[in-house]
């Protein structure tokens, strides 16, 4: 059966109305010109989740984590990026600089110099040491009710070797242990002073990291805020705490970000500048003023954010 006239149309080419669409469009184009270059600032909105608690050795909760993702940091994390094939899960520094296996039931991550903690109390801004990673372990192997304490069943003890150095000490060998502490569930580093201060991390109020935002508000019946820190836009690493590169010059970012549950509660994530307190940025001296960029939001908002 032949089938020439079944498509008259494609057989005298693209209708009027066809070529009329594409010839308004075309101009569109040509009167808006070249697109503007990205600037600082803003805020993105988001659709979030209200977390039950914010105490990330006590809940295995989605919701609690990828709130406290905005906040904390983790020695290694797994590589992401549109360079990153799909489920490889590559690992890559966080906190830690590098890490290296003496043996095989011996661990040892090397911190970097100068990563602080936000400017808030109890801490303060002070800089982060082999103590809080030792304490952070220490509790997630030792504090009730923790449903993810088996990642880490392998674990004998940890050790401060010096203020830069942890030593993981295991009871058998595990070859998994890099990617446990890269999980992006439970194994953030928390501060000491802050339990002792709140006898737990279930309040807002503790969520204080050393990630590039920090806690401004947050009411259930309301609206919530997180602050955001910067780092110097020049850096070529990717700043603990993210999962997007930090932007070179020129790149777009926001200072702020908005989360919005279906309880109506917000979090609100607002960058903060590191230079109004330190000298000295987790990857070297701040030598210009700071600026803001967005990055360190949670999944979706981090990819959005960091483009």
């Amino acid at each position: 059966m032949s089938t020439e006239n079944d498509s008259p149309r494609d057989s005298r080419g693209p209708s009027r109305r066809d070529l009329l669409k594409t010839g308004v469009v075309a101009g569109a184009m040509l009167a808006a010109g070249p697109p503007a270059s990205p600037r600082p600032g803003g805020i993105l909105r988001v659709r979030g989740w209200d977390p039950p608690h914010f105490d990330p050795h006590q809940t295995r909760s989605f919701m609690t984590m990828t709130t406290l993702s905005f906040v904390y940091s983790k020695l290694l994390r797994h590589k992401v990026g549109a360079g990153v094939p799909a489920g490889s899960f590559m690992l890559e520094p966080d906190l830690a600089e590098r890490w290296e296996q003496p043996d095989e039931t011996t661990y040892i991550f090397h911190l970097r110099k100068g990563v602080r903690w936000h400017n808030k109390p109890p801490v303060n801004g002070r800089e982060l040491t082999a103590e809080d990673v030792k304490f952070t372990y220490t509790r997630f192997l030792t504090v009730k009710g923790n449903p993810e304490r088996y990642l880490l069943d392998s674990v004998e003890r940890v050790e401060a070797v010096d203020r830069y150095t942890v030593k993981f000490a295991l009871g058998e060998p595990y070859v998994w242990l890099p990617h446990k502490l890269a999980n992006a569930l439970c194994t953030w580093i928390v501060a000491p002073e802050v339990v002792e201060m709140y006898g737990d991390l279930k309040r807002p109020e503790t969520a204080i990291g050393t990630g590039p935002f920090t806690l401004e508000r947050y009411d259930r019946t309301e609206w919530s805020g997180w602050s955001s820190r910067t780092t110097p836009r020049d850096s070529p690493r990717t700043a603990p705490g993210r999962s997007t590169p930090v932007p070179g010059p020129g790149g777009p970012c926001a200072s702020r970000i908005w989360i919005s549950s279906r309880r109506l509660t917000r979090i609100c994530f607002t960058r903060i500048s590191w230079a109004t307190w330190s000298t000295q940025s987790r990857f070297g001296p701040t030598s210009r003023p700071s600026r803001t960029f967005a990055c360190g939001a949670p999944s979706h908002a981090r990819s959005i954010a960091g483009r």
